[in-house]
């Protein structure tokens, strides 16, 4: 298949943000190139395999020259991968998205660009400025902000009098220079002016003033970059249309667990999107997947006549299972038992209702089952896991095999986005099983330096084995219970 290039924005501020079609190709691309100032909580959606580039440019840092990342490119495509450059905003706004495409056709490699909101667009609407405004502004003009340099080439008189409203990117460091320009050259002082810092994500914050005094006043308040500069008068009407801020102070709260805690992250869009104005910011880490051992399997399928149950301890377990599955109905003369609520929901939103249904735990499914007369029951596990539930139930004459149908496996591609989340910090971090933190572990070569708490009392005796501390033992490995544990605990500022 031959290579191509997708020049492609990520949106701005949040992952929300994030277009369809980028999401797309995000679940398909063979190579991730990618900048700083994304929300790194897409990278969640890259398949297994593909190679993850981090290419971002800190401010008076450069890994990478733009040489360097566009022969990159270049030379991935043309190896024949399907090459995703993922920018911060849109890729043709001050993202050198056009350099880049330039530099492919010069040299004969296929891309496409895929257009992203721009923070332009972020910053404006979730501050409450509207660019235009019949009667007010019937235009906007953005500029660039940075390098200092660059600014002396700019024609600041006829800039001081456009009718329209002015945005400048990227001038956190050049901002007196910006206001002096325009101030020297009759831009009326008292114009309304408004800073954003990073424009739509729970760290946004605002500051509105006047081109008068709006310098001291970020200097007061302590924004940084990334910063969005709007001049003009529609800024007046964030009076009106301006939200608010977000909780002060959000907390980065990581759920280190398999690719089942991506799936519920994507189905509770609503609620991480609740949490964000709460102050928490939930980073979904699916670091473990279910690598299914087709030996074990096809043994299972040929002798599933010999049982007269089928025990799911989890949800990996039934999920390899049906998959291997050719026909359902092949079922129909077994038992179906469960352990867990959410195990038992998998299987039912696959149209099979669990004949029992244990609480949560070996523990409860050994108590629960205890009047229960013998059966012959296989039982599928991970590779790596004690099959408790064999020695005990096997003690009581029922006639019980174990089937190590599949394997957890490091999601190893996303080990570079977890080092890069660690590295901007985290406040919490909850693992969801021991697994959870080996590969946590593999990733970072660390052990946590915030505090952790551990979903079920498995874990939290492994993690304590690590010399790991646990805060908190959180029964339920339901994100959405997490979620509220954590809402919980933020509301009334409990500690950790």
């Amino acid at each position: 298949m031959k290579g191509k290039v997708f020049l492609t924005g990520a949106g701005a501020g949040s992952f929300l943000y994030l277009t369809q079609y980028a999401r797309f190709l995000l679940e398909r691309a063979d190579v991730v190139v990618y900048d700083r100032l994304i929300d790194h909580r897409v990278l969640q959606y890259t398949r297994d395999g593909a190679e993850l580039i981090p290419v971002g440019k800190a401010p008076g840092k450069a890994p990478y020259t733009q040489e360097t990342i566009c022969e990159l490119l270049a030379e991935r495509a043309k190896k024949g991968a399907i090459v995703l450059r993922l920018k911060g905003g849109d890729p043709f706004v001050f993202g050198r998205g056009g350099e880049e495409a330039m530099y492919l056709a010069a040299h004969g490699v296929p891309f496409e660009v895929v257009p992203g909101v721009s923070s332009v667009h972020v910053a404006a609407a979730c501050a409450g400025i509207p660019l235009t405004f019949r009667g007010k502004s019937r235009s906007f003009h953005v500029f660039s902000g940075h390098p200092e340099e660059a600014l002396e080439s700019l024609p600041w008189d006829a800039i001081a009098h456009l009718p329209g409203t002015l945005v400048f990117l990227m001038g956190e460091a050049t901002l007196n220079t910006i206001i002096g320009n325009l101030l020297a050259s009759g831009k009326d002082p008292t114009t309304p002016a408004c800073l954003v810092m990073q424009a739509g994500s729970p760290f946004q914050r605002v500051v509105s003033g006047s081109l008068l005094d709006i310098a001291q006043k970020k200097a007061a308040s302590g924004l940084c970059n990334p910063l969005v500069l709007f001049v003009g008068e529609v800024v007046n009407f964030q009076d009106v249309l301006f939200k608010g801020e977000h909780a002060p102070f959000p907390r980065r709260v990581m759920v280190v667990g398999s690719t089942e805690v991506l799936r519920q992250y994507q189905m509770l869009s609503d609620l991480v999107v609740f949490l964000e104005t709460q102050g928490i910011v939930l980073i979904p880490a699916a670091l473990l997947r279910a690598a299914p051992n087709h030996e074990v399997l096809n043994d299972l399928r040929e002798r599933l006549k010999q049982f007269d149950a089928l025990l799911f301890p989890s949800q990996n377990a039934a999920s390899v299972v049906f998959e291997a599955l050719p026909d359902l109905r092949i079922l129909h003369d077994l038992k179906i038992w469960a352990i867990g609520a959410k195990t038992a929901r998998w299987l039912r939103e696959r149209g099979i209702a669990a004949d029992y249904v244990a609480s949560g735990s070996a523990i409860s499914f050994l108590e629960e089952t205890r009047d229960f007369p013998p059966h012959r029951v296989a039982i599928v596990t991970s590779k790596k896991e004690d099959c408790r539930l064999q020695r005990e139930l096997s003690k009581r004459g029922w006639l019980c095999e174990v089937f190590p149908a599949y394997s957890m496996v490091f999601r190893t591609h996303l080990f570079p986005y977890i080092q890069e989340e660690l590295h901007q910090g985290l406040d919490l971090i909850v693992f969801l099983s021991p697994s959870a933190y080996e590969a946590f572990f593999a990733a970072t070569s660390k052990t946590p330096p915030c505090p952790v708490w551990a979903i079920g009392h498995t874990t939290a005796s492994y993690l304590l084995g690590k010399n790991v501390k646990v805060s908190r033992v959180v029964p339920s490995p339901s994100l959405e219970e997490i979620c509220m544990e954590v809402l919980r605990w933020r509301e009334n500022q409990e500690p950790l």
